[in-house]
């Protein structure tokens, strides 16, 4: 049996929805108020002394302590937009200006920030370019100071699975702080420097030592809680999380959470009434330097509320910003870090006042113009039933020119043991919410199923965006997921000609600068690649890789 939404009458009579097994009920004391409804797991509103204002079956009710039960009628009107002009086409990862800053932190002195682009941990002065101080290939993300800003804490899975780090940054030297099975991510330096609290696989919060000896578990796994901050006591955590109303139902609230570290109490508080938190992720509660603050984002602005000891609200939160923001950090007592568009700035809790952080880092997409010839065993083109056997797929630049029968001497890579196929499409996945503990695996996971192309519908856009601009990059290093390619050597005479050379024994009889280039024969006339000849490829023949 499980007890759900307690409601607490004005003479102390306590109502609730009881819950065995697939069977829900209004209960008030002892007594059971229904009978074969569906009764929702949202707590019962007192509406008199002897009434009650609930939900079942879909749709509200008014139910009387005699029994009696009436409809509430309710209704409302959606509006359908039959066609709506907008701009389909977004400019995504194509650079040349960073936007996807990661887990921007402020050094404790907050002359510092560490941040994650690039599928690298960069430490930038303010007022001064980043300087890279992380980039092995590997998924390295969450940062953090430790107090005297000499050391970075941060999640890698360069040994093969999500564990905590901590990097010297006069020296770049490396230690390793956690070594358990399963993943650690999200850490934060408790304020004395001596613990880190982190976040598990399964959303289970855990405190180490630095000093060595086994992590400690201090809450239950939860559902994608967001990063945790402590209290300058060090008795305290707080983090964003959900407020299970019940097990059925999603339709909850993120809302602040208090850790009692010693004893593991919970305590849950509302941000503001009947709102919630934004992403559970980098969107706080985070704690001001002095603890008399914490910082959270609601409906994509910051605010801030006084808070005790143990980070119970003492006062109503107030809104500090009034433009879009993302990820919070405190950079000093009076001033709080935030991204807005791609861009850092500082704002000050008291006046409000905006100041940009310059953040100068660039990028390029990865690009090849070199074409090669695949030899496949078979192929399916993904419409077909049946298979292509021995065929040669032409690829000029980032496009697949063409698909022909096999020829002698004219593949560079031979796969004639293996069947080719357009790249598969995942539509619906999570990378930060539900796959951030597999780091670098989640990208050769998908290429190992064939998935060359994933679709996010609901991540924190910054880590998105950092995700996105990392596989495009032209840096090998930046490119999370996959093997750098391996670049094919220039073509020698013997494998190349020219159109000029080869039009009396193919069909390519469109004139040519002459360049050398793959040429093949077409159904009916035509020149395969960008080389210079006067007329372009078909683009009914033209695909782009991959896809």
């Amino acid at each position: 049996m499980t007890l759900h939404g307690p409601s607490l009458a004005a003479d102390g009579r306590l109502a609730h929805v009881r819950h065995v097994g697939a069977r829900r009920d209004l209960v008030v004391g002892e007594q059971t108020l229904t009978e074969g409804e569906d009764v929702f797991g949202f707590a019962p509103r007192w509406v008199g002394p002897d009434e009650l204002l609930y939900t079942a079956d879909g749709s509200v009710g008014r139910r009387e302590l005699s029994g009696t039960r009436r409809d509430v009628p309710f209704t409302a009107t959606v509006p359908v937009v039959a066609h709506r002009d907008y701009r389909q086409r977004r400019p995504g990862a194509r650079g040349p200006e960073v936007t996807g800053i990661a887990s921007p932190v402020c050094s404790r002195d907050g002359s510092h920030v560490a941040f994650r682009a690039l599928n690298a941990l960069w430490v930038m002065p303010i007022g001064e370019p980043p300087r890279k101080v992380v980039a092995e290939g590997y998924f390295a993300s969450d940062p953090d100071f430790s107090p005297d800003g000499r050391h970075l804490i941060y999640s890698s899975d360069r040994a093969g699975t999500a564990d905590l780090w901590s990097l010297e940054l006069a020296t770049g030297a490396q230690r390793r702080i956690t070594d358990v099975r399963g993943a650690a991510i999200t850490p934060r330096f408790s304020r004395d420097g001596k613990q880190v609290a982190y976040q598990d696989q399964d959303g289970a919060t855990w405190v180490a030592a630095l000093a060595g000896g086994p992590p400690r578990q201090v809450t239950p796994p939860m559902f994608q809680p967001g990063r945790p901050d402590w209290s300058p006591d060090g008795r305290t955590l707080v983090l964003a999380a959900v407020k299970p109303r019940a097990t059925r139902f999603r339709e909850v609230t993120s809302q602040v959470l208090r850790v009692d570290v010693e004893t593991g109490a919970l305590h849950y508080a509302e941000a503001l009434p009947l709102r919630s938190l934004a992403t559970r992720g980098d969107d706080g509660p985070v704690r001001s330097p002095d603890g008399g603050h914490l910082a959270f984002v609601v409906e994509s602005t910051a605010w801030i509320v006084p808070v005790d000891a143990a980070g119970a609200f003492t006062d109503a939160p107030r809104q500090v910003t009034t433009e879009l923001t993302d990820s919070l950090s405190w950079r000093d007592a009076e001033h709080l870090l935030f991204l807005n568009g791609g861009e850092l700035r500082s704002v000050h809790i008291g006046t409000g006042e905006v100041t940009p952080i310059p953040l100068e880092l660039r990028w390029s997409p990865a690009r090849t113009s070199q074409n090669q010839v695949v030899r496949a065993g078979a192929l399916w083109d993904g419409t077909s039933r049946e298979l292509r056997r021995d065929v040669d797929i032409v690829l000029a630049g980032e496009r697949i020119a063409a698909v022909l029968p096999a020829q002698d001497e004219r593949a560079q890579l031979d796969a004639r043991e293996l069947t080719a196929m357009p790249g598969l499409i995942d539509a619906h996945v999570h990378w930060h919410l539900r796959g951030r503990q597999w780091g670098d695996r989640q990208g050769r996971a998908w290429l190992a199923y064939g998935v060359t192309t994933t679709r996010s519908p609901g991540d924190p856009a910054y880590q998105m965006q950092e995700t996105r601009e990392a596989l495009s990059s032209e840096d090998p290093a930046s490119a999370r997921g996959t093997s750098p390619p391996a670049r094919p050597s220039t073509a020698t005479a013997s494998t190349t000609t020219s159109c000029a050379a080869r039009s009396a024994s193919s069909s390519c009889g469109w004139r040519c600068s002459g360049r050398p280039h793959w040429t093949t024969t077409w159904p009916r006339p035509t020149c395969a690649f960008p080389c210079g000849c006067s007329r372009p490829p078909s683009p009914r023949r033209t695909r782009r890789a991959g896809r």
